[in-house]
């Protein structure tokens, strides 16, 4: 039997997916020669994902997290994006038992707020 190698995962539209160069999870919006464009699940920019940082998700991990993003928009408070951003990701690592990265984006929560919501300038944000 010949030795065949696998072909190289090719996101669909509407799939959720995570950027590992970004550690963000985000919907695919858009098909670009090298770059896939992402939107965070709950809305926001697009940002763009290359390819070979571009994983899929399980079925129980895309609705994991899409979870995630209802429960804290289901909260009511208003706030920026940035912190609904990490409120998300924060929501994703306590329901995977993440501990030290709980307690970094609590960190940057407080900062955040303590510093009055600036907008943030580094890339990715």
């Amino acid at each position: 039997m010949p030795h065949t190698t696998p072909s190289p995962y090719v996101p669909e539209i509407g799939e959720t997916v995570l950027d590992i160069a970004r550690n963000r999870v985000g919907e695919v919006m858009a098909k670009g020669k090298e770059f896939y464009a992402l939107r965070p699940l709950g809305g926001g920019r697009e940002w763009d994902a290359a390819l070979p940082d571009i994983r899929p998700l399980s079925r129980e991990q895309a609705l994991r997290n899409r979870v995630a993003e209802v429960n804290v928009r289901s909260t009511g408070r208003v706030s920026c994006r940035y912190c609904d951003r990490l409120r998300l990701d924060r929501a994703v690592a306590l329901r995977e038992l993440d501990s030290e990265r709980v307690l970094r984006l609590d960190g940057e929560l407080a900062e955040h707020a303590r510093a009055g919501h600036p907008p943030l300038r580094a890339a990715g944000r």
